[in-house]
Formats: C-alpha cells, structure tokens, sequence
C-alpha cells in the first residue's frame, strides 16, 4: 500500500456509466482522496497494475467484462490481491451479494448509493487495510528478530515477551508522537526551522522553503546569514537567543532566492543539552509583508484624505457667501459636493445699471448678475477648472458684458485649459433688473449647456426658460455665439438654478429625480422667501433619494424678485 502525501488514499472508480463516474469522482476528490477512474474491465486491470489503489469501487454489470469476473482477475495479480474491492450494483438479490463476496469482495453497496454511505465505506476499508499492512510489517519485523534470537531467547522467553509488549508499546507512542510533529511542522502556514549555533539550516517544512524559494536539497548549502538582508540584524538575532534564550517578534528583512525582499517576524528560542550548551535554534518565520504593505497604504490614504480635506475647504472658500445682503433682490444658494472635492460652482456680481459699479444709496435701479456651472468630470481635475472657471467669471463680469459677450469671452478663456485635457464647463447666465416704479424687472439669460432656467411666477404658474448653447472651454461658443432670452419679471416671482446634479440623481429604485420631479417641487414649494423654497426643493430630492450615495454635485440657486 503506497501513502500518498497529501492525499487520503488512491482511489480506483470502475463503472461504464459516465454519470456514475463523474459523480463519485467529485464526491471523493473533495475528500482529498486521489482518484482513478476505468470504464471497462480492460482499462481496469491496466489502472490496477500501474497505480496500485488502495480501494477499489466495481460496478458489477459493465458489458466487456461482468464485475464478478473482474473482481477475480484483480484477486490473481500481486498488486491486487490485498487492495479491498467494493461492489457497487442495481442488483439488491442475495445470490448477487453471495456471488460478489466469494469473487473476493469486501463490501457491497445498493444502487441508488448515498453519498456518506460510500464515503464511510470507503474510509473504513481504507482504515482495514492500512492496518493490515501496518499488521503484516510488525509481524515480519517481529518474526524476523524472534528467528534470530530464538536460543538466546528460549531461556528469558517470559521476561522478553514483557519487554517487546513494553518495546511496541514505546514504539507506537513515538510513532505517533512523530507523526504528530512532523503533521504540524509540514501544515503550517508560517516557516518552521531549526539550525545551528554557527548557522547551518537542519530542517525547513514546506512552507519556508515555499516562502524562501528553494528546494529541500538546497538546505544543506543555505547559510542563515546569507538569507538577512541587513547582516546586523542576524548579529541581533543570535545575540538576544543566547543571552535571553528566546526571542518574540524580531522583526527583520529576508531575501528570497530571485532575490527579492520581504518584511518578516521570528520567533525562536534554543535547545541545549544536558551540559547546558546550545544544540540548535528552533523558530517561526512570519512573512508580514503584505500586512506591512496595506499599513503603508493605509497611512498614505490617510495622508491623502487629509489633504483632500484641507483641499475641500480651500475651495469651499473660493465660493462667495450663500446668500448676499441685496437691498431689492432675494438671492440664496446651496452646494453639496458628492466627493471631497467638486466640479460645481456658482457665484453673482452686484452692478449699479448706469455706472457698472455696485448700487448706492443714491442710485435707485441696480442690475444682478448670477451664475451657476458645472465642470465635467469629477475630484481633483474638475476641482482646478472650477477654480480657474470662478476667477475667470470674476475677472470679466466687471466688464459689463450682456450675457452673449460674457459666455463667447468665458469659452475662449476657459479653452486655453480644457483644450489638452478634453473638460468642459457648462454654465447658465442670468442678468436681472428688478422693477422700479412703472418699470417691469427685466430678466437676460443665455446658456452653455446647463439646465435651463425654471421661473415659478407670483400667480403660481411656471415655465422653462428654453435656452442652451455649446459647454465653455469647447471653442465653438465663442464662434457661434449664444442665444439670448428676455422675459419681463415682478415682484414675487422666483428663478431656480441647478446643475444637472439634481435631476440626474437616482433613488434606490434606480430612478432619477428627473426635470418632471423638479418642476412639480417648485410648484409645490413655498413663495413667502427664497430660502424656504430652497429648503423644500432640498428636502423633496432627500425624501426621493432615500440612502443612495450621491453620484454627481448638487448646486441650487433660487432668485427672489
């Protein structure tokens, strides 16, 4: 009987039914056992010569060869006379099981078969065998020693049967006792060595000659110095296991074989003899690496994260305040970006109609520019352009310009960024001219690709401003130039700004929140000041959204006439 290490045995499985194959086959390999498989009484008399099984399951109805006859044949080959054969048939008569135990059988299992049923025979007739083949080495070895000393024997012959009792008693304990190690020292996951004082490796289980790249006939050339990457560090190993007699988590670098370094523990103490001189060193090697690896990843997300905080508050701080002190316009805004940094904006700009500078005291009608954008893109590259798009807009909006000039200026500046990095910028323009006396407020707006402007009126209805052009930073903006919009305004009357952040934001459905839902909110939504209209419009997408992460920014900016 051959052991196989790794394995729980070799197991033979002769059925011409392919299925039946398939099946035990599957069912035994889980178990670790090595299987063979024939399917026809040739093929298995061939399989039985050349891998010698250990167990053997036989149909008995195959249609070169019936299974009685095959269980006989296997009985009349050397290698097969011991190995134990297990019928397995549709046959349940008496006669059948008879006739399958006089071929040489050993067991004989029912079709349709259990699967623990043939798992336990199996391992039983396993256990049998082994056993038998243990039996049969004892006995030889035993009959062996009692012909050579027979004479010397005869005269002590009660005296020495005790002694061998005891001898095989011993005999079996450091068997196992062997077993036992050598089972722990070969399953472990971590390196188990032992060495000499001067650093001679006498023993290494797999799994540290895995770890360091060798095979097992390279041990006796391996010096425990040449595997340190830091020779220092070998001095400070040898160092603490001779005066402390043990060490606990050294930590060191040890090169493998190709070469390469790795982060490793090493635990260890020493052997000494009766004399008290050290015999050998006996330790564990843990390959920490990986662990030390996603510690250092961790720190540099850490690291990342704090920077990208510290980034998201200085662009928190490019954005002017939510809701400036207009003496005769309403304005308040809202930004949430969905990662630590965004590509959403908005800004305004406050000009006296005649002038172009700020409003006075003394200078009764004013004119208000407000914007929001949305860069494409998302974190740290749509984060610059948002930066470079404000400064831009806070650098020509003192110009004055009407909203066509001031989105053709915006995309040839911006263009001169996004041309090598493929971004763009949508935005959305408005300028307002509240009512003053018998004048209507006046409302100018023109659009590069954002959504479009919806106004909800004093008397409670509201429309889209249908206006769009080409994104700023394109190019073809500032060639073509941008349509403009006018609409008379009055007092009471609401314009609401969005990136598409709103309307693209999905619920856990899978929904979007969509411009219908958007619509509906503002109609439903309170008139008596910007900031509760502001408040409800963010509360309906929080009720629609539920716990879905956010995907894209949110930006709104709701105008009060």
């Amino acid at each position: 009987m051959t052991e196989i290490i790794g394995s729980e045995g070799k197991v033979l499985v002769v059925d011409d039914t392919l299925a039946n194959i398939k099946i035990l086959s599957l069912m035994l390999s889980r178990q670790n056992y090595e299987v063979y498989t024939a399917s026809g009484g040739v093929e298995a008399l061939k399989q039985v010569a050349e891998v010698q099984p250990d167990v053997i399951l036989l149909d008995v109805m195959m249609p070169d060869i019936d299974g009685f006859q095959l269980c006989k044949q296997i009985k009349e080959i050397d290698v097969g006379r011991e190995t134990p054969i297990i019928f397995i048939s549709a046959r349940s008569d008496m006669n059948d099981k008879l006739r399958a135990f006089e071929a040489g059988g050993a067991d004989y299992i029912t079709k349709p078969f259990q699967m623990q049923e043939v798992l336990a025979r199996v391992k039983t007739h396993l256990h049998f065998r082994r056993l038998q083949v243990e039996l049969q080495q004892n006995n030889n070895e035993l009959e062996r020693r009692v012909q050579a000393r027979t004479v010397e024997l005869l005269a002590a012959n009660e005296s020495l049967k005790a002694e061998i009792t005891e001898r095989h008693r011993i005999e079996e304990s450091l068997r196992k006792s062997e077993e036992t190690y050598r089972t722990l020292f070969e399953d472990s996951r971590d390196t188990i060595f032992i060495m000499t004082p001067s650093g001679q490796i006498l023993d290494m289980n797999s799994a540290g000659l895995d770890l360091l790249g060798y095979q097992r006939g390279d041990l006796s050339r391996i010096q425990a110095v040449d595997l340190y990457v830091n020779q220092t560090d070998y001095s400070h190993y040898r160092y603490g296991l001779e005066t402390q007699g043990a060490i606990k988590d050294f930590e060191v670098k040890l090169k493998r074989q190709d070469g390469t370094h790795m982060d490793c523990l090493i635990t260890a103490n020493v052997r000494r003899d009766s004399q008290g001189e050290i015999m050998e060193y006996q330790g564990v090697i843990r390959d920490v690496t990986e662990r030390r690896q996603m510690e250092r990843e961790r720190l540099l997300l850490l690291s990342i994260q704090r920077e990208l905080g510290i980034a998201q508050e200085i662009q928190e701080s490019l954005l002017p305040a939510p809701e400036p002190d207009w003496p005769d316009l309403e304005l308040i805004c809202y930004n949430s970006p969905a990662r630590e940094m965004g590509g959403d904006l908005y800004d305004y700009h406050a000009f006296n109609h005649l002038t172009g500078q700020r409003p006075s005291l003394f200078q009764s009608r004013s004119k208000y520019v407000v914007m929001v954008g949305d860069v494409s893109g998302k974190g740290v590259p749509a984060a610059l352009l948002m930066a470079i798009s404000l400064a831009s807009f806070r650098s020509i909006v003192t110009d004055a310009l009407g909203p066509n000039d001031f989105l053709r200026r915006m995309d040839r500046t911006l263009a001169d960024y996004t041309y090598r990095s493929h971004q763009n910028c949508a935005m959305v323009y408005l300028e307002i001219t509240p009512p003053s006396g018998n004048q209507a407020g006046i409302l100018r707006t023109a659009n590069a690709g954002c959504v479009t402007p919806l106004v909800k009126r004093v008397d409670g209805t509201s429309e889209w401003v249908e206006v769009g052009g080409m994104p700023l930073g394109v190019g073809l903006g500032a060639q073509t130039g941008y349509k403009e919009i006018s609409l008379t305004v009055d007092p009471g009357d609401m314009i609401i700004l969005t990136s598409d952040g709103i309307v693209e934001a999905n619920n856990e459905a899978g929904e979007m929140f969509g411009f219908e839902r958007l619509e509906a909110a503002v109609q439903a939504g309170p008139q008596s000041s910007a900031e509760d209209m502001l408040e409800h419009l963010i509360e309906a997408m929080a009720e629609f959204v539920g716990e879905t992460e956010p995907h894209d920014d949110v930006t709104i900016m709701v105008v009060r006439i």
